[in-house]
């Protein structure tokens, strides 16, 4: 066994009985690499990474290749979950240095931690033109020690790349920046977003194909807000055709990560949190916006697969499921046609024309379940769901694929808002119980007693100080978490977490925060968390809750920094909307402005709960069965039997009513 048998990490646990000689990212192999002057090696994956598992297999369990590494490199190696800032500054070198980026990445960086040479997969031979591992070793072991001025010159040129990288975000503007949002800037983007759409089979680009879930939101907000129709169009039609397809797992609930195809049928069947915790915010939020049955059977589903699955007993979600199991890619969730005729006998025939179950099979000999047409009655869909169970059940039987159960602060508060804003669509009390255990499973133990976050728990103990994201996406969790029950210490908790960030992480040249912290040493810079990747960034989320916390709490500098992150990004959105779909949602938002409820009296949170049934995407609300003097919003209210409700917007106020249609 190597050093990573000490790791909490599923991922680094993974490898530690490579015969590589691995370290974990820390002070002994970094001090290691200096006081001997070698070439590191950083390794960067995730437990659930297809292609990490098969590098793994092919070159790091080859003893011969292991002693290579052994004597001419220090071997680390990171799990990018755990160390996403980390990830993103090697990442952003793989793209400078091979023109692509991807797991596995593996980046060769000198002893003071500039990345000189790397790239994703290597293959143990040469594949079509790509250098096997082994040739890819010897090259930079040659240059290294033969070349290094040459190496040194390319690790600055590389590193002074990295650095601008984030300046671009704020550099792009043109001179329309200086004037403020307006109706034609987001008609435009729209269309952008629109003419990158896919006609034929919803969502947007080609194969690869990632559901870009921000970016329905978008759409949806851009249908709510100006009631455009073909926003609605491609929203509507991307969801059944995803939620129909291979990509969600129709008997089990919830989504891959990605399809390998045009047309949503072979999912890579990795299931992340993350993705899933976007889809159940995004089906929560459509539901609300049009009680569609449709909607509401994928988001309950999706919820039950969640509480089933990745979901432990203290009410915290775990990170991933794997797409292998017993070695083949999967395994778990296809299907032959005569398992369908076991499984469900004389009803087999009906059901294999409805999942496109045949005896050659869809995908590698075998079945994956997708939905060719959904419009059936309820009276099917009825026996749809009896069969499921019986498929369901039988599946369960089969090899599991690995689950990853770190617990992954960010990714958690993410889930949280999910299961939130899915009881106040649907009224299920067993979601409003489920985000409730899990925000306090957060905050008793993510939260340290000098009030600063961690990021990793596992094994029944957290690691790794906070990241930016963490924080983030935490006062997001608080700030719709207090929305169940109006319990101020919420608010509280949040505003306390937002002062941490202004403190440790924000940049007051550029009116943004970093993704580390300024007491964080072992990164050899600190890039910001700007770009929507496979969620929301942190600088995106900031800008609604300084908004929202600001109008809240009637704090001017919340507002005042939320604005001008607001037009920092102007130039970036009109350049790439695609890469910013959740900032194109804060920012709408602020241009739309937020309506404020202030709701008082005895039935005040029964008039709260109704509102809250409601899509209104851009809106903060209070209420309490009492006077209270202590929210901003609520001051000078009396509070009445029958509860008047106080709406504000754009510093305007209309006459207390006692009820409102949103």
């Amino acid at each position: 066994m190597n050093r990573l048998k000490f790791s909490s990490s599923p991922y680094l646990q993974q490898h530690a009985n490579n015969p590589v000689d691995w370290y974990p990212w820390g002070e002994e192999a970094l001090s290691k690499a200096k006081a001997e002057n070698k070439p590191i090696l950083v390794s960067i994956g995730y437990s659930t990474c297809h292609w990490c598992h098969v590098m793994e297999h092919e070159s790091f369990e080859n003893q011969e290749v292991a002693d290579y590494m052994n004597a001419l490199f220090v071997c680390i190696k990171v799990d990018r979950e755990e160390r996403p800032d980390l990830d993103a500054i090697y990442m952003d070198a793989c793209q400078i240095i091979a023109g692509t980026a991807g797991w596995p990445l593996n980046i060769f960086l000198t002893p003071d931690l500039k990345p000189f040479h790397g790239g994703t997969y290597f293959p143990p031979e040469n594949r079509a033109g790509q250098p096997s591992w082994m040739e890819t070793l010897n090259f930079v072991a040659y240059n290294f020690y033969e070349n290094r001025e040459a190496v040194e010159a390319q690790a600055e040129k590389i590193l002074q790349r990295i650095k601008g990288g984030d300046d671009q975000f704020v550099m792009l503007q043109p001179a329309s920046a200086k004037k403020d949002f307006d109706d034609t800037f987001f008609h435009s983007i729209l269309k952008q977003v629109l003419d990158a759409g896919d006609p034929k089979n919803g969502g947007f680009g080609r194969a690869p194909k990632f559901p870009n879930l921000m970016t329905l939101s978008f759409l949806q907000r851009m249908d709510y807000y100006y009631q455009d129709k073909q926003a609605k169009a491609h929203l509507d039609f991307s969801l059944r055709k995803i939620l129909n397809g291979g990509i969600y797992d129709q008997i089990g609930g919830g989504i891959a990560r990605y399809a390998t195809d045009e047309t949503w049928l072979v999912p890579h069947f990795e299931k992340m949190l993350y993705d899933n915790a976007l889809l159940v915010i995004l089906l929560a939020q459509k539901y609300k916006q049009e009680k569609d049955p449709f909607i509401l059977r994928k988001l309950n589903h999706t919820i039950d697969f969640i509480a089933r699955e990745m979901m432990d007993e203290h009410g915290g979600f775990y990170a991933a499921l794997d797409a292998d199991s017993e070695g083949e890619e999967g395994r778990f969730y296809t299907w032959t046609k005569d398992e369908l005729g076991v499984v469900l006998g004389i009803d087999a025939k009906e059901f294999a024309k409805y999942w496109d179950v045949s005896k050659s099979g869809n995908w590698e000999g075998k079945n994956i379940l997708w939905v060719q047409s959904d419009d059936k009655e309820e009276s099917f869909l009825t026996k749809v769901d009896a069969a499921s169970a019986k498929l369901l059940a039988h599946r369960n039987q089969r090899v599991r694929p690995h689950r990853d159960e770190k617990i992954l602060l960010n990714w958690n508060a993410l889930m949280c808002k999910g299961f939130v804003l899915a009881y106040q669509a649907t009224g299920i009390k067993k979601y409003k119980d489920i985000a409730l255990k899990n925000i306090t499973f957060l905050l008793d133990n993510f939260l340290g007693k000098d009030g600063h976050l961690f990021h990793v728990f596992m094994n029944g103990e957290v690691s790794i100080d906070g990241l930016s994201t963490d924080y983030a996406l935490m006062i997001d969790a608080l700030l719709v978490a207090y929305e169940l029950d109006f319990n101020q210490a919420f608010l509280a908790q949040a505003a306390a977490l937002t002062e941490v960030l202004f403190k440790e992480f924000y940049d007051v040249e550029t009116h943004l925060f970093f993704a580390t912290s300024s007491r964080q040493q072992d990164v050899i810079l600190r890039k910001k968390e700007i770009y929507d990747a496979e969620i929301p960034s942190t600088n995106t989320i900031m800008i609604a809750n300084l908004n929202r916390l600001g109008l809240l709490l009637d704090k001017s500098d919340y507002l005042d920094s939320a604005s001008k992150m607001y037009t920092t990004s102007k130039g970036a959105l009109e350049k790439h909307p695609l890469s910013f779909p959740a900032w194109l949602n804060s920012v709408l938002g602020l241009h739309q402005g937020v309506k404020e409820f202030a709701i008082i009296g005895d039935n005040a949170l029964e008039k709260a709960q109704e509102i809250l049934t409601h899509y209104i995407p851009d809106r903060i609300i209070v209420a309490s069965t009492r006077e209270d003097e202590s929210l901003p919003l609520l001051k000078g209210k009396k509070a009445e039997k029958d509860a008047l409700i106080y709406i504000c917007q754009n510093y305007a106020c209309q006459r207390p009513v006692r009820a409102v249609t949103p």
